[in-house]
């Protein structure tokens, strides 16, 4: 079943800014555990032009009752389809540790230096030395809200797994 247009539209607008400019963008589609037809979306997102997929621990909440079983499940289905890349807002840093050393062949980028959500940036520290330890953990700074402590924490988790990727 073809989901609603709502949801398309962003899909649409992104797939015809990558035409146009293939260079410039790198489209990341997006589910919501809650949607029913969330596993054929994700399907139709492991096809080209699609490059990953983005997901919110807020969505991800609401797709079960318990957050991890929840994201392990998308997991299973990205690392079957061959999705290489998955950029997701998740604060619970034991899950975190423990789904990314359990799904190693995605790579998880965590947006704002894994700091989302966290006003005194208390995970910064510990997604930074989960960074440099895992070859398949990156972390965004686009939103970064202590953007001048960048040089410190960039250090912290090695220059190499830093990225610049927008978070719209």
């Amino acid at each position: 079943r073809r989901p609603p247009r709502s949801t398309l539209f962003p899909y649409t607008t992104l797939f015809r800014s990558y035409q146009k400019f293939p260079s410039r963008f790198i489209p990341f589609g997006h589910i919501r555990p809650v949607d029913t037809h969330w596993e054929s979306e994700l399907e139709r997102i492991s096809e080209p032009p699609w490059k990953g997929l983005k997901l919110h621990e807020g969505e991800l909440r609401k797709g079960g009752r318990d957050l991890k079983e929840t994201t392990r499940m998308i997991f299973k289905k990205v690392e079957e389809l061959g999705i290489p890349v998955v950029k997701i807002h998740l604060q619970n840093f034991r899950i975190v540790e423990e789904l990314t050393r359990e799904f190693s062949d995605t790579i998880w980028i965590f947006p704002h230096m894994g700091a989302y959500n966290d006003a005194q940036n208390k995970n910064v520290k510990q997604f930074c030395v989960l960074a440099r330890v895992s070859k398949n953990v990156y972390l965004d700074f686009c939103g970064f809200a202590i953007y001048w402590q960048l040089p410190h924490w960039s250090q912290q988790a090695a220059f190499e797994y830093i990225c610049v990727a927008s978070d719209e």
